[in-house]
């Protein structure tokens, strides 16, 4: 079991490692990731890994874009010859927008990241799904533990949101651990007898994703406190 809880533990390790590696957490959880990378050399080469592939990335992304940026000068150049000055602004604006699209990239690595939107504020973003998690006045939990679920060893991740009153206003929980047909049975109770507690329910690369409406409208404090003390949960504030 302690081998099993400290794969689960670098696992969740793993997932935050590239907001790590932009410097997107908080000044607790970056410590708590430093003191496991001085103790597991396992996620040490994974944090390796992953610094050599962001380097390839924009090695390839940079050549890539100086092929397209060549392709498009040409392109420009003939446009110039033929249209009036307002209408070349117009188009050089919207290339400088697109290659600013571009250079910002997506992340590959997680399925939430944490960026920026339209306006600037601070949210979390399901690459998957396209949901947008509370920005600017929101903090972001992960918590996990692992539950028993009909004699299966079940992960569980809950991301929580709360609101500038510390007010829980978004659950998402993801369950890993079952099989092909085990998860397929689970997803079926849960649509069946669990869908005012549930739901958005999906299966997704052999997990479970879920709303966890259980959480929604709990005080922070409390419902942390609750998480520690009823499943031993594991918690990082990011």
């Amino acid at each position: 079991m302690k081998s099993l809880e400290n794969n689960t533990y670098c696992s969740m390790i793993e997932d935050l490692l590239p907001l790590y590696i932009e410097n997107l957490v908080n000044d607790q959880t970056k410590e708590e990731i430093e003191k496991h990378l001085k103790e597991c050399e396992k996620c040490k080469k994974a944090l390796e890994e992953i610094k050599t592939k962001s380097i390839f990335d924009l090695e390839e992304k940079e050549e890539e874009n100086q092929k397209t940026n060549h392709e498009n000068i040409e392109k420009e150049i003939k446009c110039i010859k033929h249209i009036k000055r307002r209408i070349f602004l117009k188009t050089l604006l919207a290339i400088i927008i697109t290659i600013v699209v571009v250079l910002l990239g997506v992340n590959i690595w997680n399925t939430y990241r944490i960026m920026k939107d339209e306006n600037g504020k601070w949210i979390l973003y399901n690459m998957n799904t396209g949901n947008i998690k509370e920005g600017i006045d929101a903090t972001n939990v992960y918590a996990e533990y692992t539950l028993i679920n009909n004699g299966i060893e079940t992960t569980n991740y809950v991301l929580l949101t709360f609101d500038k009153d510390n007010k829980c206003i978004n659950a998402r929980r993801i369950v890993s651990g079952y099989n092909e047909e085990e998860i397929q049975k689970e997803y079926n109770n849960i649509i069946t007898n669990w869908k005012l507690l549930y739901s958005n329910v999906k299966i997704e690369n052999g997990k479970l994703y879920m709303n966890d409406n259980v959480y929604t409208g709990k005080n922070k404090e409390k419902l942390l406190k609750n998480l520690k003390e009823d499943y031993n949960a594991k918690v990082i504030e990011i």
